[in-house]
């Protein structure tokens, strides 16, 4: 074959794609709206994270907005289950399940979001993973600090909040509610817009960070701050079998962008959030920053119902005492 047939022979062979780059995808569902800060600062970098750690061999794919099913209150089967790899949500949307993590809810536990994060990981290995049988914990942080937004009535005192409807974000937080003298209306956080909107509730117990995330800011009129430190407790978690089923190298790399580490990253954002919140309220409508002795009325109110949880939660076997003692470090 001469130079001039080689050439040609060359240029009509076809031309081999590539071998393709072995890749794995994981789905990470979760019910919050793309403009939210978890998607754009906490699940957007995570899937970054994990495409430069693997060199593109692992990476996720966000489902925003219930596309993988729509409820929050299902976000944890949805993991378990495994019709998505990975979902976030709220233990106290099904507070039944998560008792002995529902503690880090409890006023007084903690005074900040990063504080009270590192404070479940404390507790995780010895006492909360069982709770979690069936999914591996990947995040576990909580919310800004929960406060009182109300619709038209502005809460100064105690007695002002007798009477009110107000959402809540989990049946320990409602038990805090009541003492307080209001009603508690269990309600996912994407249906509080409408419910403060229409009047079906007079007010919502929350972190100030929905002010903007969620538009709370444009039904509510008043803002109160004072009462004691307070959280929703948040989760990250993976279905078991998709975890058992990645090679080792895949794990390390999950185990690297993830943990501790990560969810008090996810705490910051939130704190941070919430007093962007605050600032972006306060502009616009009046704040009340309650007095010291009003404050402590509703400190004395929420420590009866911190007492008669744990006491309730010990009669049922699960030793609560021991393990708000070991999230203080005693």
């Amino acid at each position: 074959m001469n130079r001039r047939t080689f050439v040609a022979a060359l240029a009509a062979a076809p031309v081999l794609a590539a071998p393709a780059l072995a890749q794995t995808e994981l789905k990470l569902a979760h019910f919050l709206p793309p403009r939210h800060q978890l998607h754009t600062k906490i699940f957007t970098p995570l899937a970054a994270d994990l495409a430069k750690l693997s060199g593109d061999k692992l990476k996720i794919r966000i489902y925003p907005s219930g596309e993988l099913g729509k409820g929050p209150n299902e976000q944890f089967n949805r993991a378990k289950s495994g019709i998505a790899d990975i979902t976030f949500g709220l233990a106290g949307y099904t507070s039944a399940q998560f008792p002995a993590t529902l503690l880090a809810e409890l006023p007084g536990v903690a005074a900040t979001t990063a504080e009270a994060t590192e404070k479940l990981w404390r507790v995780l290995d010895a006492h909360l993973k069982k709770e979690f049988a069936g999914t591996k914990v990947l995040g576990l942080w909580v919310n800004d600090t929960n406060l009182l937004l109300t619709r038209t009535k502005p809460i100064k005192t105690l007695d002002d909040v007798k009477g009110l409807k107000i959402r809540v974000p989990s049946a320990l937080a409602g038990e805090v509610v009541k003492a307080w003298g209001g009603t508690p209306v269990a309600m996912p956080v994407d249906q509080v817009y409408q419910a403060m909107d229409t009047g079906v509730v007079d007010g919502v117990y929350i972190g100030p960070s929905a002010l903007r995330s969620f538009r709370l800011n444009e039904v509510a009129g008043h803002l109160m701050l004072g009462t004691p430190a307070a959280f929703a407790v948040q989760f990250l978690v993976m279905n078991e079998a998709k975890w058992n089923s990645l090679k080792p190298e895949e794990k390390a790399w999950i185990e690297q962008a993830t943990g501790l580490n990560f969810s008090k990253k996810a705490a910051i954002v939130y704190e941070e959030e919430g007093n962007g919140g605050v600032a972006l309220f306060r502009d616009k409508k009046p704040v009340t920053e309650i007095a010291a002795a009003e404050a402590a009325k509703f400190q004395a109110a929420a420590d009866k119902v911190v007492a008669a949880h744990v006491a309730d939660l010990e009669k049922k076997g699960i030793p609560a005492g021991k393990i708000l003692a070991e999230m203080m470090g005693k």
